[in-house]
This record gives C-alpha cells, sequence and structure tokens, in this order.
C-alpha cells in the first residue's frame, strides 16, 4: 500500500503543492482530525461515496463526522 500511496504522490508534487500521504489504523475519522493538527493542515480533502439514506441516518458517514468536527477547510469530493 505504501508504494502505491508513494506513487500516488509523486504524480501529484509539485512546486505549488506539497502532498503527504499517511497510513494509520483506527477511527478515521479520529485520525484525520489528528492528522490535520500534527501537520498543522490548511486543508483536507476527502472523498464520499453516497451511501444509502438508511445508512446515512443509522451510522453517519466520515465525511460528515469530519465536516462536524474539523477546524479547517474541506474540500469535499464525491468519488
Amino acid at each position: 500500500m505504501k508504494r502505491e500511496l508513494d506513487e500516488l504522490r509523486k504524480g501529484l508534487d509539485s512546486k505549488e503543492c506539497v502532498v503527504d500521504t499517511h497510513v494509520h489504523f483506527g477511527s478515521p475519522v479520529y485520525n484525520i482530525i489528528e492528522v490535520s493538527r500534527e501537520f498543522d493542515s490548511s486543508l483536507i480533502v476527502l472523498g464520499t461515496h453516497g451511501k444509502s439514506l438508511l445508512h446515512e441516518m443509522t451510522l453517519g458517514s466520515v465525511s460528515e463526522e469530519v465536516i462536524r468536527k474539523a477546524k479547517v477547510s474541506l474540500l469535499i469530493i464525491p468519488c
């Protein structure tokens, strides 16, 4: 997985944009928020998969929870 992320990052790196990749285990929301704090991020970019309305109402989504908890700007991209 790390090798695949490194290849993807190489394609995205430029002088105007720095891209970091990280692999963490556990709660996605907690990890996203903590890593953004650790690196003093100004933007979090998230992909979102449309789940059913029932799923969203009963379980919530990672994107929605990050939106509620993040203290920085977010870019949410439908996948």
